[in-house]
């Protein structure tokens, strides 16, 4: 594998199921993440598990600010199949897609992983208190 994934191209091509640019995986990198993939045994079983009970129940009201940023290419849990019911389910979470990222987005575009988190979280982050209030 590490000599196939050595050519940019050919790492795009390998790991297109769950990234959308492979070449920006280092080389080095190439064999852990398959590994990592050919041990993850839980996706099935977890979905199916989501769907044998009833997935995520119904919350109209959130406790807090939700933010779900889906991957806009996503060849593993797919918008349609994933993203729209729980949509219905969460009304009052705001939903972004993520475009031309795959499953794994922090490798295809970092930035835009960050951007979409600090986009909610930085609204939410209480000010400051002086230090001479803590006494």
């Amino acid at each position: 594998v590490r000599a196939a994934a050595a050519r940019p191209a050919v790492r795009r091509l390998l790991l297109r199921r769950v990234l959308e640019r492979g070449d920006r995986v280092p080389t080095a990198d190439v064999p852990d993440l398959f590994e990592d993939m050919a041990g993850c045994a839980i996706l099935d079983e977890l979905l199916a598990g989501a769907a044998e009970h009833g997935g995520i129940t119904a919350s109209p009201q959130l406790p807090c600010p939700v933010r779900i940023a889906w991957c806009g290419r996503d060849r593993l849990t797919p918008w349609p199949r994933h993203g729209a019911p729980l949509r219905e389910r969460l009304p009052g979470a705001e939903f972004v897609r993520l475009p031309r990222v795959g499953h794994v987005p922090m490798w295809d575009d970092p930035d835009l992983v960050v951007r979409a988190v600090l986009g909610v979280t930085a609204g939410s982050v209480p000010d400051t208190v002086p230090e001479e209030q803590h006494a």
